[in-house]
């Protein structure tokens, strides 16, 4: 029983228990939201950064002589839950960097990364392997983001018109598909797994579930899983933030290769998060000021007769 001015605050022991309790959760999750808000800042700051700084040559990137080398994530090997690959695997790196890769895409073996949203509407990303030059290793290219068609079985076509000089085959992609050198520059991007759960790949084809058919839904980036699909060693990463001009061809001729342009380094700002910090803030000093007034009362004066 406490004395507070002209009142007597005198809570139960279960009342005190219950403000203890909620109040911090209350608090705990406005922390948790001014944290996100730091990850946000601190995300975009480094893609900023990046973006005006000089792009380093894949292969230079991959030998460590251009800092910190990327995972490399080889197929039918199973990764622990607590090394690198794991974690590319569930959340978002701020390591980015500039690039240029060279080498020959995989025309045939494209994926589709589903539920992307942009401008408020839904749609997927294209996926493109490409094979480094010299190498057996395959690192991703986001060729930017399509809009879904009339259903979720209307999926959008992945081609485009190719035409090389030469005519030459490459019968990784199959007997029709013709080899394409090109060389890009983009941002290398670790892409978070986010809430998401279930494989991350699911076959596509005429009959729905023929699991050598593509190109294949990919719900979030399980490196390991891509690297079984291509059967190849693949880089834990995507090059996004693609532009045009930034795009050799070598002998082959493009039309339609490059989409819509649907990379940010936040789907949302700080701003958000100050938002939610502020509201969970906010219940707390309601809940403290309920807790005070409904266990408390005025203190009576005595009447002299």
């Amino acid at each position: 029983m406490i004395r507070l001015g002209n009142r007597l605050f005198s809570p139960p022991w279960w009342a005190t228990a219950l403000f203890v309790l909620v109040g911090a959760v209350m608090l705990l999750l406005g922390r948790w939201q001014l944290q996100r808000a730091a990850e946000k800042i601190s995300l975009a700051t480094a893609a900023q950064q990046a973006l005006s700084a000089a792009p380093a040559d894949m292969l230079e990137v991959l030998s460590g002589s251009a800092g910190q080398a990327p995972a490399v994530v080889n197929a039918g090997q199973r990764s622990s839950g607590n090394d690198t690959v794991a974690r590319h695997s569930r959340a978002a790196s701020a390591d980015y960097r500039q690039v240029t890769a060279s080498g020959t895409l995989l025309v045939g073996q494209q994926f589709l990364w589903d539920n992307r949203v942009h401008k408020g509407s839904a749609g997927f990303e294209i996926i493109i392997p490409l094979k480094l030059a010299g190498t057996d290793r395959i690192v991703l290219l986001n060729r930017g983001w399509v809009p879904v068609g009339n259903s979720r079985d209307d999926l959008p076509d992945t081609d485009f018109a190719a035409g090389v000089a030469g005519a030459m085959q490459n019968a990784e992609n199959g007997p029709a598909a013709p080899v394409i050198a090109i060389s890009v520059e983009g941002l290398l991007t670790e892409p978070s797994r986010g809430f998401a759960s279930g494989p991350a790949l699911a076959a596509q084809g005429p009959d729905g579930g023929d699991e050598s058919a593509w190109p294949k839904l990919l719900q979030y980036f399980d490196y390991q899983a891509i690297s079984d699909a291509l059967q190849a060693p693949v880089v834990a990463g995507v090059i996004q933030h693609i532009d045009e001009d930034s795009i050799s061809y070598g002998l082959a001729e493009l039309d339609g290769f490059l989409k819509t342009d649907n990379w940010q380094a936040v789907a949302n700002g700080p701003e958000k998060h100050y938002g939610y910090a502020f509201q969970w803030f906010g219940m707390f000093l309601a809940l403290l000021a309920i807790y005070f007034i409904t266990n408390s009362r005025k203190i009576g004066r005595k009447i002299k007769s």
